[in-house]
C-alpha cells in the first residue's frame, strides 16, 4: 500500500547490544478551535504509547518488538432540531457525545542465521481496534450510533539463500482481517431531512472476514553479462461478508404540501377542498407524533399532513462468500551488451 513500502538490507542476524525506545504523546482540546455551530468546545483526550525493543537472542539470532497503544476520546457534536418531549414543538438540540476509540498494535520479529548461506526471518503483526459511538454527530443522534470492532493479523516467513552469485528467496504470508459493526439500537431508522436522524443505524450487524495466503519463490543469478531472474507466485483468497444494510427499515420524513389545520387539528376546507400550505420535514414529523398520541389511524394522520414520506427496507440473504486462486510464473534476463546498452527480455 502507498506509504507502507519498505526496503530491508540484512547483512547478518544477531547483534551484541539492546536498543529500545519509549514514546508518549498527549493532547487535549486546549489548542482546538470551537465548532462555530456549538457554544461548547468538543472534548478531546489523546494518549499514545509507542515502544520499541530490539537485541540479541544468541550469536546467530536477534529480535525486534514494536508495541503501540492509542487511546482517543473524541467529542462528537450533535446539532439538530428535534421535538421537545413536553410540548412536542420543534426545538434546537445541542449535545456532545464522547466517541471512545482504542487501537492496539504489536509486531514481534525474529531473524535467525541457519548457516553462512541461509537466513530466516519470521514476523507477526497484530492490530486490534475498538470504536464506540461511531456515526454520531451533526444530525445523527446518539441512538443512531454503532460499534466498530476489528482485528488484523499478519504472519510472514522469509527464507533467503545465498550461493555465490545466486540468491534465492522464499516468502510466505498469511493475512487475516475481521471486522464487526453492531448498531446500538435494533429499531428502525428515522430520518427527518434537515433536522435529525434517530433510531437504529442501517448497518445492523455487519460482519466481514477475509483470509489471504501468498507464497513466492524468486531467484536472481548473475552470469557474466546476464542477470537472470525467475520465480513463481501462488495466491489464495477467501472472504465471507454479512451485510444486512437497512434490514431494520428506514422511515423518511420530508417537507411538502399539507393541509392547514385549525385549533382542533382538523383540516381547513375551502369549497369542500382542504387548504394547503408548505411545511418542512420536522413539522410533518411533529404532526405524526401528535396524532399518534391522540390515537388516530394511519389514514387519519396522513389526511392531516403527517406520516412518513417514504419507507424503505431491504430483505433477502445478506451473506456472500467468495474465493479466488491464482498462480503466476515469470522469467527475465537483463543482458548487458555494452556498457551503455542493456537489453531486457522477459516472459510472465
Amino acid at each position: 500500500k502507498l506509504g507502507y513500502g519498505r526496503i530491508e538490507i540484512l547483512t547478518k542476524p544477531g547483534t551484541d547490544k539492546y536498543h529500545g525506545s519509549l514514546n508518549y504523546n498527549f493532547a487535549n482540546q486546549f489548542w482546538n478551535s470551537r465548532n462555530p455551530y456549538s457554544d461548547q468546545k468538543a472534548p478531546l483526550s489523546l494518549n499514545e504509547f509507542e515502544n520499541t525493543l530490539s537485541g540479541p537472542i544468541n550469536r546467530r539470532a536477534s529480535f525486534a518488538l514494536d508495541a503501540n497503544q492509542n487511546n482517543v476520546d473524541n467529542g462528537s457534536i450533535v446539532n439538530a432540531v428535534t421535538l421537545d418531549p413536553n410540548t412536542l414543538t420543534a426545538a434546537p438540540l445541542l449535545n456532545i457525545f464522547k466517541t471512545v476509540q482504542r487501537r492496539t498494535r504489536v509486531e514481534p520479529r525474529v531473524d535467525y542465521q541457519l548457516n553462512d548461506n541461509n537466513t530466516i526471518t519470521a514476523r507477526y503483526g497484530f492490530i486490534r481496534g475498538d470504536i464506540q459511538g461511531a456515526g454520531i454527530g451533526g444530525f445523527n443522534l446518539i441512538s443512531s450510533g454503532f460499534h466498530i470492532h476489528f482485528v488484523v493479523q499478519t504472519a510472514q516467513f522469509i527464507e533467503t539463500s545465498v550461493h555465490g552469485a545466486t540468491v534465492n528467496e522464499t516468502r510466505f504470508q498469511l493475512y487475516h482481517n475481521s471486522q464487526d459493526l453492531q448498531a446500538d439500537s435494533a429499531g428502525p431508522s428515522v430520518q427527518v431531512l434537515g433536522s435529525f436522524t434517530a433510531g437504529g443505524s442501517p448497518v445492523g450487524h455487519n460482519l466481514d472476514k477475509g483470509t489471504y495466503y501468498e507464497l513466492q519463490n524468486n531467484t536472481t543469478s548473475v552470469r557474466g553479462a546476464h542477470t537472470w531472474r525467475f520465480g513463481v507466485r501462488a495466491r489464495y483468497q477467501t472472504d465471507d461478508n454479512v451485510s444486512p444494510q437497512n434490514f431494520n427499515g428506514t422511515f423518511t420524513f420530508s417537507g411538502g404540501l399539507a393541509p392547514v389545520l385549525d385549533a382542533t387539528g382538523q383540516p381547513l376546507l375551502n369549497a369542500g377542498q382542504p387548504v394547503l400550505e408548505q411545511i418542512d420535514s420536522i413539522e410533518r414529523y411533529r404532526r405524526t407524533v401528535v396524532f399518534q398520541q391522540l390515537g388516530l389511524t394511519p389514514a387519519q394522520i396522513l389526511a392531516r399532513g403527517g406520516g412518513a414520506s417514504q419507507f424503505s427496507i431491504a430483505a433477502g440473504v445478506p451473506e456472500t462468500t467468495a474465493n479466488r486462486f491464482d498462480i503466476a510464473v515469470f522469467t527475465g534476463d537483463d543482458w548487458r551488451l555494452r556498457p551503455d546498452l542493456t537489453v531486457n527480455l522477459g516472459l510472465r
